[in-house]
């Protein structure tokens, strides 16, 4: 399938419509030749409601029994997850599936404004990392490759000597890029953040230090790209002709209204068939979206499942009531921060103050406790020189309670 057949889908409901049950029956079917779903399954299944949820700890306690089988595993491509929350998953695809995830970025790239001419560089912590080799010999498309654990100074340096014209990273990162930018501010035309929160905060610097369109998008290893930001109304839309999307509550039932946990199912991985996989994450639905697509619309990202803080009543709220990015100067003189639930009544934060030092303590416990609804929660700042990554992301809310 090519580029310009997936962007088509997009606009026609009733081809896309088509596309997504054709390729699901494709994919139930492989999952009928898996170890794992043969044990758990009567096949034939007539609906992807038949399979039962699968977790992490399924595929990460034996992988290979969601391996079709009779494929060679020597033949398949292994991915790993950053392994952000505890131990990467591994991941196995098959050449269409890689090709379809390649032409899938570039529609979305396109969708987004870019040239065949752009020069765009590339912040990930796994893949392709070749620093600053051009991944084509022709020109077009140019990327270069930078792991994240890079300098950030030096990034910026690579950035304006091969005149990079776009930026794709980790939120924090970028946002961090941003930062540093401002001493000696470069111009791109568009910078794209994933696999972290982007917060208001973040994405106002983003646009002021490099002067461009700061777009967000919702991807993992195990699925590729599952949604993007809408450049006309900057909704999220989700890949319904590359994954099945649910959003179900706490008993798996679906949730029309409201914040649930997300379940995905891949739609073309049918060398390793992942269904209605709890991927760990937290998002409600949108409405649908004036653009014209006919892509489903997810209204927020609301942060890891693991990561609901849970008040001393018992009552839980996602970790976005207790981000502190959205009240104005609290936020300055942070580089970075992480809030640790460590028990239901104790919230330690770390704070890495940036240069012109952190003066808004106060102010910032106010917040986090305003958050917690009134609930009596001690919060502590613990000012440190740096906060640790894993997989090259920054986990911002992390709890301890379960």
């Amino acid at each position: 399938m090519d580029v310009l057949n997936i962007r088509r889908q997009w606009r026609d409901p009733e081809l896309l419509q088509k596309f997504q049950d054709e390729k699901l029956a494709a994919v139930l079917q492989a999952a009928s030749q898996t170890s794992y779903y043969k044990q758990r399954v009567d096949f034939p299944a007539d609906s992807i409601y038949d399979f039962p949820i699968t977790e992490k700890s399924d595929v990460k306690k034996d992988p290979c029994s969601f391996i079709r089988d009779g494929l060679d595993k020597g033949k398949l491509t292994e991915y790993r997850t950053s392994g952000s929350t505890g131990e990467p998953v591994k991941i196995f695809v098959d050449k269409e599936t890689i090709m379809f995830r390649k032409c899938l970025y570039h529609a979305i790239s396109f969708e987004l404004g870019r040239s065949p001419f752009d020069v765009t560089a590339l912040i990930q912590s796994q893949g392709d990392y070749k620093k600053p080799e051009f991944s084509s010999n022709f020109g077009l498309f140019r990327n270069i490759f930078i792991h994240a654990n890079e300098d950030v100074d030096e990034i910026l340096s690579i950035m304006r000597s091969n005149r990079v014209n776009r930026l794709s990273g980790y939120a924090s990162e970028v946002y961090l890029l941003a930062k540093a930018n401002l001493k000696n501010p470069i111009k791109i035309d568009m910078a794209l953040t994933g696999s972290e929160i982007l917060t208001d905060d973040h994405r106002k610097t983003i646009e002021e230090s490099f002067s461009c369109n700061v777009f967000d998008k919702y991807a993992c290893w195990e699925f590729g790209n599952i949604a993007w930001e809408c450049p006309e109304e900057h909704s999220l839309h989700v890949n319904s002709n590359s994954v099945l999307l649910e959003i179900v509550d706490s008993k798996g039932k679906p949730k029309k209204n409201g914040v649930g946990e997300i379940l995905v199912t891949s739609l073309h991985n049918r060398a390793m068939p992942l269904i209605r996989y709890m991927i760990g994450d937290l998002a409600a639905w949108g409405k649908e979206c004036s653009c014209g697509r006919a892509l489903p619309v997810l209204k927020s990202i609301e942060g890891r499942c693991d990561d609901l803080i849970t008040l001393p009543s018992g009552k839980k709220i996602t970790p976005m009531a207790v981000m502190a990015e959205y009240r104005g100067d609290i936020y300055k003189g942070i580089s970075v921060y992480q809030l640790i639930q460590e028990r239901p009544d104790l919230i330690v934060v770390k704070i890495v103050p940036s240069k012109e030092g952190f003066g808004y303590e106060k102010e910032f416990i106010e917040r986090i406790k305003e958050g917690c609804l009134g609930e009596d929660v001690t919060v502590e700042i613990e000012i440190v020189d740096k906060i640790q990554r894993k997989g090259g992301k920054l986990r911002r809310v992390i709890s301890k309670v379960r």
